[in-house]
């Protein structure tokens, strides 16, 4: 999933072409693998087979979101798919029209979603406890930011959450927490759960990005079960 552009001419609107990708990305990744990619050139490193940009606009009052699906051997668009609304509700539909098995972002609450695109994570958590993605990115930001101490402390608050509603990015959120911890038990038992995620059968819908891979030498890591620890997509604002 490559980049979504404002074409509104509304700076206020930013935050949702950062959102955008991360949202299509977490519903793809029921039925296929979809990971965020920064650059056309990241997705051929990684041997992307398909990829999606998008862009929205304003229209009727409201936004108009449409996406494009390229081959990526071929350089040819092979499908567009457009949807009004607000961002969730318009993301969620192109998501299933692209994959009908699609699985629902981890939120419906649209006060959660904007805190969450504006890179207020505690005030995402704070309307919807059981947000696994604002979770997850609050997590990764703070370890990017180098504050480790507050970032296995935001892995653990959530964690404690039995209701988080995406299991992936619960199982992502562990990943984080072992490496944090310098857990090499708990992370290859985490990246072992993330083989039933992201099956070698599946095509990616998306794009791949290259991910820091968390250092560990295990010789019982596969090759395929550590490109696995690179598949969980930043939050978007990193």
């Amino acid at each position: 999933m490559l980049r979504f552009d404002n074409l509104t001419g509304d700076g206020s609107f930013d935050w949702i072409a950062a959102a955008a990708p991360a949202i299509l990305a977490a519903e793809w990744n029921g039925p296929a693998v979809a990971i965020l990619a920064g650059t056309v050139r990241d997705a051929y490193l990684e041997q992307a087979t398909r990829w999606a940009h998008g862009y929205f606009e304003k229209r009727s009052g409201g936004l108009r979101f449409r996406i494009v699906m390229e081959d990526a051997g071929r350089h040819k668009i092979t499908r567009e798919e457009a949807a009004d609304g607000g961002p969730l509700e318009a993301l969620t539909a192109i998501a299933r029209q692209v994959e009908p098995g699609s699985i629902p972002f981890s939120t419906t609450n649209a006060d959660a979603v904007e805190a969450w695109g504006h890179a207020n994570f505690e005030r995402a958590v704070n309307l919807d406890p059981d947000f696994s993605a604002a979770w997850l990115s609050w997590t990764q930001s703070l370890t990017a930011a180098g504050n480790a101490r507050d970032a296995l402390d935001a892995a653990q608050r959530a964690l404690a959450h039995g209701g988080l509603r995406s299991k992936l990015e619960r199982t992502q959120i562990e990943l984080l927490a072992a490496n944090l911890r310098q857990d090499s038990a708990a992370r290859v038992a985490a990246l072992a759960e993330l083989t039933r995620y992201f099956r070698p059968t599946r095509e990616p819908c998306g794009t791949w990005r290259r991910l820091s891979l968390p250092r560990d030498s295990s010789p019982r890591l596969s090759i395929r079960t550590r490109r696995l620890s690179r598949s969980i997509p930043p939050a978007p604002w990193i």
